[in-house]
């Protein structure tokens, strides 16, 4: 039987979840809670809120993106967004919360976008990474200005 050879996607997905798994949990200055890294945030860098899969090169963005997110979660000087959304989850009423919050990375002048999530009195966890919207880099910029 002769092996699959593994794709540059698989090897990049390999490397980025060992070090997905050392972050564990990380304390968030802006809301002053513990953060978990999960399962779930790493499945929705794969597959959007649907269960469909993204597209590869948003997949593969995702990946490098995620490397930051523990950065971003300490040092991020504000929530962009925090809201609370009923949703049903196999038939049963839930309240989630999602938390936004961004930061400029300094060593790569990168912004980035990281989502939190609590359902209802679980932990927060991680939840996913984007890029950063232009409105939002204004806003943070602005802040940072005297």
């Amino acid at each position: 039987m002769r092996k699959q050879p593994v794709s540059k996607l698989q090897k990049l997905k390999e490397a980025v979840h060992k070090k997905y798994r050392s972050f564990g949990s990380v304390k968030c200055a802006a809301i002053n809670e513990q953060v978990l890294f999960n399962r779930y945030g790493w499945v929705h860098l794969s597959f959007d809120g649907k269960g469909h899969k993204r597209n590869t090169d948003n997949i593969i963005m995702r990946l490098h993106l995620v490397l930051y997110a523990p950065e971003v979660i300490q040092n991020a000087p504000i929530v962009i967004k925090d809201e609370l959304v009923k949703l049903y989850i196999n038939g049963v009423e839930r309240q989630i919360r999602f938390i936004e919050l961004a930061c400029s990375i300094i060593s790569t002048k990168k912004y980035v976008t990281v989502i939190l999530r609590k359902i209802a009195d679980g932990n927060l966890h991680f939840y996913s990474v984007r890029r950063t919207k232009n409105r939002v880099k204004k806003l943070l910029l602005k802040q940072k200005s005297p």
